[in-house]
């Protein structure tokens, strides 16, 4: 629920509907934290298969 949606019918924001507002952008912004940590953990995840591919090339390369 944005917080537009929380206030729309209120004329007043009372201290709880403040509370719900708080709330609301908090959940928000754990959310979004969390799917730029996810995010990045698959960036960092997808670059190390990459050097791991590029080290086992290196060492075959140096054998032959």
């Amino acid at each position: 629920m944005s917080a537009e949606q929380l206030t729309f019918w209120k004329d007043e924001i009372t201290h709880e509907g403040m509370m719900w507002l708080e709330l609301a952008d908090l959940k928000t912004k754990q959310n979004n934290l969390r799917r730029g940590l996810f995010q990045r953990f698959d960036e960092l995840q997808k670059e190390l298969e990459l050097l791991r591919n590029q080290l086992v090339l290196l060492t075959t390369q140096k054998k032959d």
